[in-house]
C-alpha cells in the first residue's frame, strides 16, 4: 500500500478536563488530565495510521524529553517519523476541555524553528500529501513536487498563517475551518476568495453546523451527525486525517468528505484523538 505523507506541526498537549474554563486569578481542580501528542499534522497522521494507512510524518521534534516522548508515542502507533529539527524548541499546548466538550487552547506552535533540508526520496512511494501550513517552506517544496507528479495535496486550513498564500495554489483539496480567515476579511469572503482557485474540493467546517463543500459544479451542505459530544479537541485533525486516508479509494472527493465527516463526528464521543480506537477495541 502506498504511503500518505503528512508534513507540519507536532506538539505535546497537556489537556485538563474541567467543569468550566477558569477566569483570571481563579484556581480550579480538573476531573481528568491527559498528556498526549498533538498538532494538526501529527494528529492527522495518527488518524490515518489507525485506519490502516501507512503514514509518514515530516515534522520538527528535536532532542528534549518531551520531543522524545512524542517520538516514542508516534513510533508505537506505527508512524514513520522524519525529524528535521535543527534546534530544541519543541512546542507544548495547554488545553482546557469543558463539560460540553468545547476546548480552549494555548499553543506555542513552530515560530521561526530551524530545520535541516529534507531528502527528496521522502516522496518516492507517496500517494497523497497533507499539509497544515505550520512549516510553509518545507510544505511548499513537497507540494510543488507532488502536484507536478499528479499526487493529491490536501491543505488543512485551521487558521490563516504566514505562507498560506504560497501553499494554496499548490493544493488540490482544501478543507478549512470557520476560523480560517484572511487578514482584514471574514469567513464568508475568505470562502468566496478560495472559490477562485481550481481546487478539486473546497470545504469549510463549522462545528456542529453543516459542512459547506464545492467540488467541480457541485455545491452541497453536508450534515454533521449528531452525537453526545465528550471532547472536540482535534476533531478537525481527525477530519483531515480520515479524509486523507479515504480519498485514494473513494469514487470522488465528496464521498471521501462525507465519510470523513461521519468519522470525525464519531471521534468527539471520546476523550483524546484516538479514544474511538480504544473504545472499538473493547467491543
Amino acid at each position: 500500500m502506498s504511503t500518505a505523507l503528512f508534513c507540519g506541526l507536532t506538539t505535546i498537549d497537556v489537556t485538563q478536563h474541567v467543569t468550566e474554563v477558569p477566569q483570571a486569578n481563579q484556581k480550579i481542580v480538573s476531573h481528568q488530565t491527559l498528556l498526549d501528542v498533538g498538532g494538526p499534522a501529527a494528529n492527522a497522521a495518527r488518524t490515518a495510521a489507525a485506519l490502516g494507512v501507512p503514514a509518514r510524518l515530516v515534522t520538527l521534534l528535536g532532542d528534549t524529553p518531551l520531543a522524545r516522548l512524542a517520538l516514542e508515542k508516534l513510533f508505537a502507533e506505527g508512524i514513520e517519523v522524519i525529524d528535521l529539527a535543527a534546534d530544541s524548541e519543541f512546542p507544548v499546548s495547554t488545553v482546557f476541555v469543558d463539560d460540553a466538550g468545547m476546548r480552549t487552547v494555548v499553543s506555542r506552535n513552530n515560530p521561526n524553528r530551524k530545520f535541516r533540508n529534507p531528502d527528496v526520496s521522502i516522496l518516492d512511494d507517496v500517494a497523497i500529501l497533507e499539509i497544515d501550513g505550520h512549516l510553509p517552506q518545507l510544505q511548499k517544496l513537497f507540494a510543488e513536487r507532488c502536484k507536478d507528479a499528479g499526487i493529491p495535496v490536501i491543505f488543512d486550513g485551521g487558521s490563516w498563517k504566514a505562507g498560506t498564500d504560497e501553499l494554496l495554489p499548490l493544493s488540490t483539496h482544501v478543507i478549512i475551518s470557520q476560523d480560517f480567515v484572511r487578514t482584514d476579511s471574514t469567513a464568508e469572503r475568505t470562502f468566496d476568495y478560495l472559490r477562485g482557485f481550481d481546487f478539486q474540493l473546497l470545504a469549510q467546517s463549522a462545528g456542529e453546523e453543516p459542512v459547506h463543500a464545492v467540488a467541480g459544479q457541485q455545491e452541497v451542505k453536508i450534515q454533521v451527525p449528531h452525537v453526545a459530544v465528550k471532547d472536540t479537541l482535534g476533531a478537525g485533525d481527525v477530519l483531515h486525517g480520515s479524509f486523507t486516508a479515504f480519498l485514494p479509494q473513494a469514487s470522488n472527493p465528496l464521498t471521501a468528505l462525507r465519510e470523513a465527516i461521519a468519522f470525525a463526528s464519531k471521534s468527539t464521543k471520546y476523550s483524546g484523538i484516538l479514544g474511538w480506537l480504544e473504545a472499538d477495541s473493547e467491543i
